[in-house]
C-alpha cells in the first residue's frame, strides 16, 4: 500500500471512530455524567437512567472505575506500550528502594552511591530525596502525623509511576511511620519494593549532626523532630538492614535486572543469596582482630598552635592485650606536646589505605603516659610489631597508651556498601582477636603467587559463578575475603570455609578440602 493510501484509510477510521464517540456521548443518561473538573450543577439519576449508565458504562473495556455518588466521569486508559515493552527498551526491571532511617543515618549518602553505581552499569535510575521534594511536590506541607502520612503517600504515588517506567526509583525519607511505609509498599503489589533500613542508633546520628537539627530539637527551636520528640517506627521486616557492612550492590541488583533480559541477573542473584549465608566474624571481633594487626594511622590531637582547630598526624603503633594503641612518641613533637595539654585524641585506621571502599576504625580516647612498671611489656609489644624502631630509647622519645572510650568503623564509603557502627570501651575490649587473622598475610601471599587458579576454582565452586579471577584479601578463622573479576567487573567476595579453623594446619587442610570438592564437580 502506498503512504497516500495508508494515511488517508488512517484518518478515515479516525473520523469514524470519532463519531461513534460521539453519537454516544450525546445520550442523555451520559450526558448527564460530567468529568472531575466540572462546576456545573447535576440533577440526580433515577433508577433506570442510572442502570443504563452502569450499563453502558461496564460495556466499555478501559474503565477501572466510576464514582457515581460524585457523579464522576473518571476512566483508566490504557496504553499498548506497557511496562513489559518499557522494561525491554531500557533492559531493566523498574522497581522501588526505599530508604529508611533517622536524620543523619546516611539515607541520602546510599541514596546518591547506590544512583552512581547503577548508572556506571548502564542502569537508568532517580533519587527522590525528602528534603528535595519539599521543594516543590511537597511543598507546604508540615511535619505533622497527618502531613507526614501525606509527604510518604505523594511520594509513593510518584515512585509507583516511575517503576511503572521501568525506572530505578530510590526514595530517600525519613518516612517515620510503619503503616505509611506499608501504604507505599501496597501500592507496588505488582513491582519489586526493597526496604532499606539505615539501623544507625540515635546517639551516633546525634553526634554526625552536620546539618545541626539535632542540637535545634535539643533546644526546643524544633518541634516534632523524628527521634527526639517524634517516634520512629523501624521496620520489621525490611529487605536490607544497612547497619552491618555486609550490604553488597547485589542485594539491589537481582532486583533490577529480569532474567529474561539480562543474563547478568543470575549473577547478582547468586552472590546476593551466597553472601547472606557467608560465615563472618562478628563485627566487634573484626574491629579488634583489624586493630590488632594494624601498625599505622592518622593521630588526631586539640592543636595548642593553632587554638581551636585539629590537628592530625601519621604515627606508628601498637596494641596491648587489652586492645589500647601504643605510641612512641618524642617530646620534640607537636602531637605530643597537644597531649599534654589536653589528652583527649583520636586514632584512624584504614585496614586498605588505597581502597577507600574497605574497612575505616576510628578510635576515641585519652592518652596516658605508661607507667614505669608497665615500660618493659609495653616496649616488647611495640618492637614485635615495629622491630627496626632503634629510637625508642631514645632520651626524648616516651610510650603512651591511648586508653579508648569509644570505637566507630564504618565501610563502603562513596559505594553502595555503606556500612556502620559503634562499640564502648567494655564491648572493644571483651572481644577476641581471631588467632588465624595474624597468619593472613603468609597463606594469602602464599595463594596469590603459586596457587591463583586454585583460588579461582574455589570461588567458582563456592558461589557458582565462573569467575574470570579471584585474589585473596585477607583470611580469619571463618573463612577469606577475595576480590574476584567477572565479565570486567570487580566484585568483593567473601568465601566461608567448610568449617571454623582452629590454628594455621586447619587452613590448609579447608583449602585443599575445598579444591578437592571444586575439581570433583568439575569432572562430575
Amino acid at each position: 500500500m502506498c503512504p497516500l493510501r495508508f494515511i488517508l484509510v488512517f484518518f478515515s477510521a479516525v473520523l469514524a471512530g470519532y463519531f461513534a464517540w460521539r453519537t454516544v456521548r450525546s445520550s442523555p443518561e451520559i450526558e448527564s455524567i460530567n468529568s472531575d473538573d466540572s462546576a456545573v450543577e447535576q440533577k440526580p439519576l433515577n433508577d433506570k437512567q442510572e442502570f443504563n449508565v452502569n450499563k453502558r458504562v461496564k460495556s466499555r473495556k478501559r474503565i477501572s472505575y466510576v464514582y457515581f455518588g460524585k457523579l464522576f466521569n473518571i476512566f483508566w486508559h490504557e496504553c499498548p506500550v506497557g511496562k513489559t515493552e518499557r522494561h525491554k527498551l531500557l533492559n531493566q526491571k523498574g522497581c522501588v528502594v526505599w530508604i529508611t532511617g533517622l536524620s543523619g543515618s546516611g539515607k541520602s549518602t546510599l541514596a546518591c552511591s547506590l544512583s552512581r553505581e547503577l548508572h556506571s552499569r548502564g542502569k537508568l535510575s532517580y533519587v527522590l530525596d525528602g528534603d528535595n521534594l519539599r521543594h516543590g511536590l511537597n511543598k507546604g506541607l508540615g511535619f505533622s502525623a497527618e502531613d507526614r502520612t501525606e509527604n510518604i503517600r505523594r511520594v509513593g504515588e510518584v515512585a509507583k509511576l516511575f517503576a511503572d517506567a521501568g525506572l530505578i526509583c530510590i526514595a530517600s525519607l525519613i518516612s517515620p511511620y510503619g503503616k505509611d511505609r506499608d501504604a507505599c509498599r501496597a501500592m507496588l503489589a505488582d513491582a519489586n519494593f526493597i526496604e532499606v533500613f539505615m539501623n544507625m542508633s540515635l546517639s551516633l546520628c546525634e553526634s554526625r549532626d552536620a546539618k545541626g537539627l539535632y542540637k535545634l530539637a535539643r533546644a526546643g527551636k524544633i518541634k516534632g523532630f523524628t527521634g527526639i520528640d517524634d517516634p520512629y517506627e523501624p521496620p520489621l521486616n525490611c529487605e536490607i538492614n544497612g547497619f552491618p557492612s555486609t550490604i553488597e550492590l547485589s542485594s539491589f541488583q537481582q532486583a533490577v535486572s529480569p532474567g529474561d533480559i539480562n543474563s547478568d541477573a543470575n549473577v547478582f542473584q547468586l552472590i546476593q543469596t551466597h553472601q547472606k549465608k557467608a560465615a563472618r566474624l562478628p563485627p566487634v571481633e573484626e574491629i579488634r582482630t583489624v586493630l590488632y594487626h594494624s601498625v599505622r594511622g592518622m593521630l588526631s590531637t586539640f592543636s595548642q598552635k593553632v587554638e581551636g582547630y585539629p590537628s592530625g598526624s601519621m604515627v606508628d603503633f601498637a596494641c596491648d592485650i587489652d586492645g589500647s594503641p601504643i605510641l612512641a612518641v618524642s617530646s620534640l613533637a607537636t602531637h605530643t606536646k597537644d597531649l599534654l595539654v589536653n589528652p583527649k585524641c583520636s586514632l584512624l585506621v584504614a585496614r586498605d589505605p588505597e581502597d577507600r571502599t574497605d574497612l575505616v576504625i576510628t578510635l576515641h580516647g585519652d592518652a596516658v603516659s605508661v607507667s614505669e612498671k608497665d615500660k618493659a611489656a609495653i616496649r616488647t609489644a611495640y618492637l614485635a610489631k615495629h622491630p627496626n624502631a632503634f629510637w625508642v630509647d631514645f632520651g626524648d622519645f616516651q610510650f603512651i597508651r591511648i586508653e579508648p572510650k569509644v570505637v566507630r568503623y564504618v565501610s563502603g564509603v562513596a559505594t553502595a556498601l555503606l556500612g556502620s557502627g559503634e562499640f564502648s570501651k567494655e564491648e572493644y575490649q571483651a572481644a577476641k582477636i581471631d588467632p588465624i587473622a595474624q597468619f593472613s598475610k603468609p597463606v594469602a601471599s602464599h595463594m596469590n603467587r603459586d596457587h591463583a587458579e586454585d583460588t579461582r576454582l574455589i570461588v567458582q565452586h563456592s558461589t557458582s559463578i565462573a569467575v574470570d579471577s579471584a585474589y585473596i584479601l585477607d583470611i580469619d578463622s571463618l573463612g577469606f575475603n577475595v576480590k574476584a573479576v567477572y565479565q570486567g567487573s570487580t566484585y568483593k567476595l567473601r568465601i566461608p570455609f567448610p568449617r571454623r579453623a582452629e590454628e594455621r594446619k586447619d587452613v590448609k587442610t579447608l583449602v585443599v578440602e575445598m579444591l578437592q570438592a571444586a575439581k570433583s564437580q568439575l569432572s562430575s
